[in-house]
């Protein structure tokens, strides 16, 4: 049998917590500080790709029961 982890308020509150702190990890560096666009695009696209990473990771979870 599969099956899937449900999703209540408290794990959208921890999964929304941590793509702010991510967020604010990646992006307030280039708020207080003149940075070229290098530097920008590559920390945006580290960003998307670590908050793309932790979403799947985290609504793809299954329970695989076995006999």
């Amino acid at each position: 049998m599969v099956f899937r982890s449900k999703i209540d308020f408290v794990f959208i509150s921890v999964i929304a917590f941590s793509v702010i702190i991510t967020g604010g990890v990646f992006l307030l560096p280039l708020l207080m500080d003149e940075t070229a666009k290098s530097d920008m695009i590559v920390s945006l696209s580290l960003f998307a790709l670590t908050t793309g990473f932790l979403l799947w990771i985290s609504f793809s979870i299954r329970y695989i029961f076995r006999d």
